[in-house]
């Protein structure tokens, strides 16, 4: 695919927003699949996989669950083919967040240990993307909530305080009056 019309189509994906711009950007991303998918160009069979993951966050933000999920599955299944781990681990991220949207947190937590499996496969067990994964997915368990370990800075769920404020602030002589 030309670059520009790639840029076309994320910028046609960021700026939808009524069910009828949703439908139409829907409609190209699946021209873009349809067209791809098959071809011998593992450029364009990844082009295909990312057209597919498209899919799946505009059948989310059109509230279709089966669809979305279906169609973030095959995007899963069409990077792995290629070997694209990190996306497969991306994908699994967005996943997982559409996931616990639609209230279906033991599948939420199924996709962000897949998505350590992809990086640890991809970059090794003692990667920091691995070990920042690996701490989404334990903060996802005690809490019920899709975080960035980037910006998990101050958890008192998972005991993380690496501004040294500490958890009990409100019953200290520090917490205001």
């Amino acid at each position: 695919m030309h670059p520009d019309t790639v840029l076309l189509l994320q910028r046609m994906h960021s700026v939808a927003s009524t069910k009828k711009e949703l439908n139409i950007v829907l409609t190209r991303f699946g021209e873009v699949y349809k067209c791809l998918h098959k071809s011998q160009d593992p450029k364009e069979r990844f082009e295909a996989a990312w057209a597919m993951a498209c899919i799946g966050d505009l059948y989310a933000r059109l509230n279709e669950p089966y669809e979305a999920e279906s169609a973030y599955k095959k995007s899963i299944a069409l990077f792995e083919k290629e070997g694209h781990l990190l996306n497969c681990a991306m994908v699994c991220l967005e996943t997982a967040a559409f996931f616990r949207k639609v209230l279906l947190a033991v599948e939420a937590e199924d996709m962000l240990k897949r998505r350590i499996v992809y990086r640890i496969r991809r970059l090794g067990a003692g990667h920091p993307d691995v070990l920042a994964a690996g701490e989404e997915l334990i903060h996802f368990q005690r809490t019920d909530e899709i975080i960035n370990a980037a910006t998990h800075r101050w958890c008192k769920a998972c005991n993380i305080d690496d501004y040294g404020i500490g958890f009990d602030l409100e019953n200290s002589d520090r917490a205001e009056k």
